[in-house]
């Protein structure tokens, strides 16, 4: 953790499996073939900002993203900062008896303290898994927003996303239960709007006919 920040600015987890990270979204976790165990961090509110774009009036056809990681001082000094605590960890006396090596980064790739060299290893070798959102992010500008607060999609009637996407903002820790607390919340919100709905009909017509 950050001394600096109120709050936890990087997550660790620690599985008892050893794979790669697949570069392709359609491609399976691959465990390597000798006993190992991974322990790793993502930081809990990174900065950098990317950018979707649609790339033909198809809607099968796959967007264009552009992830921009590892674009602000933040990003960079907490990449640092996590990679430094994670091999403090390692150095546990208990961790240090079931360990043979540091297969990555690996000592004599990423030499200890050599932050650039740090850098672009994650530069190279780091990304997103899982846990994705704020794609569509919520918000009261529709030019920089694609929800309002009660989830509809600027500028297309009658049409609202309700799942991780419409995250302003990075949650701190896995989006499972900020998700579910979202789809209540929204559901709350759709059923009370097609009531008020259904009662201004009923309305108008009522003024109709009489």
């Amino acid at each position: 953790m950050d001394p600096a920040s109120p709050l936890a600015n990087l997550q660790l987890y620690f599985n008892s499996l050893l794979y790669w990270i697949p570069k392709s979204n359609r491609s399976q976790l691959t465990p390597e073939p000798y006993p190992g165990f991974l322990l790793a961090f993502n930081p809990c509110r990174p900065t950098s900002r990317g950018s979707i774009k649609i790339t033909s009036p198809d809607a099968k056809d796959a967007a264009l993203i552009h992830a921009n990681y590892l674009t602000t001082q933040k990003d960079i000094d907490e990449v640092i900062q996590g990679s430094r605590l994670i091999r403090s960890i390692m150095q546990a006396s208990a961790l240090r008896a079931v360990t043979v090596e540091e297969t990555l980064p690996g000592a004599s790739v990423v030499p200890d303290g050599d932050a650039a060299a740090m850098l672009q290893y994650f530069r190279e070798n780091s990304g997103s898994i899982y846990h994705l959102c704020g794609s569509c992010a919520m918000g009261p500008d529709p030019q920089i927003a694609v929800v309002d607060e009660r989830l509809r999609v600027y500028g297309i009637k009658a049409l609202r996303i309700v799942d991780a996407s419409i995250f302003p903002n990075v949650t701190f820790g896995n989006i499972n239960a900020p998700v579910m607390m979202v789809a209540e919340k929204d559901a709350q919100m759709i059923l009370a709007d097609a009531a008020e709905s259904t009662f201004v009909q009923r309305e108008a017509l009522a003024a109709a006919s009489a």
